[in-house]
């Protein structure tokens, strides 16, 4: 059976003109509410998390031409409504746009209606992009406001106390302050402050994140940047690392994100490493990072899907380094299968010991031959300089 070749142009008119919402009330999933804002909540299709995934119509977004989009923030699945259609109903990328483009072609839908909340009738009196900017400022202004009362607590030891305790000693340390914690992690007071690490004592309630109301646990508190290619790397939220908790870490602001992205950008970072996590990705910078760029966009369950070779334009081998584990193992598999073999040698695994992550390597081996087991894997320095090979 012979496909349509379809354009990016083409691709691009049916993602802008499909709706998030109708493909998700079709398989049963209708809206829920829907805030004013216009971001949409509904039962997750994939979890069944109640109410836990968040739909963006594409009029909520800063970036246009992509779509609709969805994140759910209990098991983290997200994308566009081509990744949904092929995700949640099996279909490939070419059965998913032929499904999209039979239903939605010419802008419109063979879907019925759905009655969904409008933004507010202000944002539709004035030009599109003024609303959405001057929201995304407020955003922005709010979370710098954040990071920076975040960072003064961390700095002031605000709200430690014996408690602190329950944070997971780290071979055998007792934490009895914040700043503790992360020198007994083996972060070093600059890395500290390039990566504006701060702490929240107590639980909050924050408005503005992601057009709605957020709560902050309490914990270390890592700023995270957005991570769209070719955009504008800003301020989106914070991964909180809890304590007292079930769980070790919980998010507050919703979308991709990257940390220290800025590193892919130096034009003599010819070699990226990307650990799993935030943590790995501090330690490594701090000991590496003067000769590679470091960077990470989470944990694996993030990595599938995702075709990240728009971000390392400048960066001729991209090493990944994950744990070694059958997590960290699916993770390059999905990469590799998602980059559809154009990468050849550039994408290559960078092998853990056995149930071993970065964090806890450094931690076992001490600065000098932690460095010596990275250098001894990847390519030196005069190699980077002299320019890899390429297929």
């Amino acid at each position: 059976m012979s496909h349509h070749d379809y354009s990016r142009d083409e691709i691009a008119q049916i993602k802008t003109s499909a709706s998030m919402v109708e493909e998700f009330t079709k398989d049963g999933f209708p809206p829920l509410k829907t805030s004013k804002k216009g971001i949409v909540n509904c039962e997750c299709p994939f979890c069944g998390g109640e109410d836990r995934c968040l739909i963006y119509p594409e009029a909520t977004r800063d970036i246009r031409g992509q779509g609709d989009y969805f994140y759910c923030r209990q098991c983290e699945r997200k994308g566009d409504i081509l990744t949904y259609i092929k995700e949640a109903r099996g279909r490939d990328f070419i059965e998913a746009i032929e499904d999209l483009d039979s239903r939605y072609k010419g802008g419109g839908s063979d879907v019925a209606a759905v009655a969904v909340a409008e933004p507010p009738a202000s944002r539709e009196a004035a030009p599109a992009a003024a609303p959405v900017a001057k929201q995304d400022y407020l955003d922005l202004k709010m979370l710098d406001g954040l990071k920076k009362e975040f960072q003064l607590n961390l700095l002031l030891d605000t709200g430690a106390n014996e408690e602190l305790h329950l944070y997971p000693n780290t071979h055998g340390a007792r934490n009895f302050s914040p700043k503790e914690y992360l020198f007994n992690r083996g972060l070093k007071e600059n890395t500290i402050i390039k990566y504006g690490l701060g702490f929240n004592p107590e639980w909050r309630e924050v408005d503005g994140i992601d057009g709605d109301t957020a709560k902050v646990p309490p914990g270390i508190t890592i700023p995270l940047y957005s991570a769209k290619a070719g955009q504008e790397y800003r301020l989106m939220g914070f991964q909180i690392k809890t304590y007292g908790m079930d769980s070790k870490y919980l998010r507050v602001g919703s979308g991709s994100y990257v940390l220290n992205y800025q590193s892919l950008t130096d034009p003599a970072q010819s070699v990226a490493v990307v650990p799993e996590g935030e943590f790995d990705c501090m330690i490594l910078d701090q000991e590496i990072g003067k000769d590679y760029a470091v960077v990470t966009f989470g944990s694996t369950s993030g990595y599938k899907g995702n075709d990240l070779s728009e971000h390392f334009m400048a960066q001729k081998k991209v090493f990944w380094c994950f744990d070694n584990d059958a997590a960290g193992k699916n993770a390059f598999d999905n990469l590799m299968a998602d980059a559809a073999g154009k990468h050849g040698n550039r994408y290559e695994l960078l092998r853990m010991p056995a149930q071993s992550d970065v964090n806890d390597l450094m931690l076992d081996l001490g600065e000098e031959e932690f460095e010596n087991y990275f250098y001894n894997q990847l390519p030196t320095r005069p190699f980077q300089q002299e320019g890899l090979n390429e297929d």
